[in-house]
């Protein structure tokens, strides 16, 4: 009986697909065209309006010109594709082109989230009706031109966010991955009588936010916060504010504050303006040096606290305020703690000592290894004593050619020696002989500064991120 039940269903249901296809066949033959391409608007019409899902369509082309948000979202979804659940990937590389350049397949989808908004991208190929080119040089071929557009599918109370929100993030993240694809960064410094000089440098370092060794947490809120400000044009019109951000960097020498540049350099894919306050005699000077300082364009002072021109540091502020380009980073660097006269910038970056996560990500770039029987000694020795992230990169750099452990054990060495010499510190100053050797008042605040500084942070202007000791 279930055989017969199961052989009785499939005759039925062969009998309705005959059915179909013998009315679809006499539709097409009594029915003009024209009509049958509107009832299945109408059709799929009422039904789309059942549906939850909306999807935009963004072709290739407006007219003649190219639409920006097509090519924009090219780039953008190329950079994600890698990543994707994609089984068709196009790979190219340009004459220019630092890398390969990877795009979406062919009838494939990325799907992308937007804050709490599920985004699905496809890219479709329509082949439209081939023609024959009336131009004799072309001997009479018939061409047939491919229309490429993106649907665009989320859900349909999404709307609004996805066309003024959305869709701007992608533009203006696609520009920054051009810039840091398409051409090299280049650095420029000052020259006399207020002008920038005219031969740049190639940024040839090769530090980014991946292989920065950075308190995790400090490095995702930083990288988040200069994400918001490539996408606040918006918001910095609706304030009335110009469309700029300015960071302190400060912390003792060799803790990353140059790295921590040239990683923001290219995460933004912004050129470097290095402004050397001693190169500048004259107010007039500097504002022409700001004045001339491009859009898109990142402005470093290094050790602003050591700064001894005729004007102070918040008069220089005031300028770079007042005379910068629009899109513009400012950069100030010191090896000083957070002090009042520098209230005007947007964000402190506390960077502190060497901790444990950075250890760790010194020792996955110069080593490849996460874990080594040794990290527990290397953690607690870092809880007590003070050491710059230079200094343990060095020592990594000097015994990369050796075993890992051996490389640990040198870190070890080198953390050792530095509590030693800081017992003797603690202990009035008695050095190895037995002789005492005096502590001056600035030598002393000069350690307790560095003590502080061990804790690192980000605070921005109004609303502290974290809290900075």
């Amino acid at each position: 009986m279930p055989l017969l039940h199961t052989a009785i269903n499939a005759r039925t249901v062969l009998s309705a697909a005959a059915s179909a296809l013998l009315v679809k066949a006499i539709a097409s033959q009594l029915i003009p065209r024209q009509l049958q391409s509107h009832l299945v608007s109408k059709l799929h019409r009422f039904f789309s309006a059942f549906s939850t899902q909306l999807t935009l369509v963004v072709d290739e082309f407006q007219g003649m010109k190219p639409n920006q948000i097509f090519e924009a979202a090219h780039v953008y979804l190329g950079a994600k594709v890698s990543n994707s659940h994609a089984d068709r990937i196009t790979v190219g590389k340009g004459d220019k082109d630092k890398n390969l350049t990877t795009a979406v397949g062919r009838n494939q989808q990325i799907s992308d989230t937007f804050g709490t908004i599920h985004v699905t991208w496809k890219l479709v190929h329509a082949r439209s009706r081939p023609s024959t080119n009336s131009n004799p040089n072309h001997w009479g071929f018939e061409f047939a031109d491919e229309a490429r557009s993106y649907e665009i599918t989320f859900h349909k109370r999404h709307l609004q966010e996805v066309l003024h929100d959305y869709l701007p993030y992608v533009v203006s993240r696609s520009k920054i991955l051009l810039r840091q694809n398409g051409r090299e960064i280049s650095i420029h410094t000052t020259r006399r009588r207020g002008r920038w000089n005219p031969e740049a440098i190639r940024l040839d370092h090769p530090m980014s936010f991946d292989n920065l060794a950075m308190d995790p947490e400090l490095k995702k809120a930083l990288v988040e916060d200069l994400n918001t400000f490539v996408n606040g044009k918006a918001y910095h019109r609706r304030i009335g504010r110009a469309w700029r951000r300015s960071y302190l960097l400060s912390g003792p020498p060799g803790s990353g504050k140059s790295s921590l540049v040239a990683a923001m350099a290219r995460l933004l894919g912004y050129d470097v303006f290095y402004l050397d306050l001693t190169e500048v005699r004259r107010g007039s000077e500097l504002k022409s040096l700001l004045s001339s300082t491009p859009r898109r364009s990142m402005l470093v002072v290094e050790d602003v606290n050591v700064a001894e021109q005729s004007y102070n540091v918040m008069q220089t502020l005031a300028g770079l305020r007042s005379c910068c380009a629009d899109e513009q980073v400012v950069v100030l660097t010191s090896t000083a703690g957070y002090e009042d006269g520098f209230g005007r910038v947007d964000v402190h970056v506390r960077l502190s000592y060497c901790g444990f996560a950075a250890f760790r990500q010194l020792a996955f770039s110069y080593l490849r290894i996460d874990e080594h029987e040794l990290f527990p000694a290397v953690e607690k020795l870092l809880a007590e004593v003070d050491v710059a992230a230079a200094e343990i990169a060095g020592v990594l750099l000097t015994k990369s050619g050796e075993d890992a452990e051996s490389a640990v054990r040198g870190v070890i060495a080198l953390l050792d020696a530095r509590k030693s010499r800081r017992r003797v510190e603690m202990d009035g100053g008695v050095d190895a002989d037995g002789s005492k050797r005096s502590v001056s008042d600035s030598e002393s605040s000069c350690n307790l500064a560095q003590r502080s500084s061990r804790r690192g942070g980000l605070r921005r202007r109004g609303r502290p991120v974290r809290v900075v000791l």
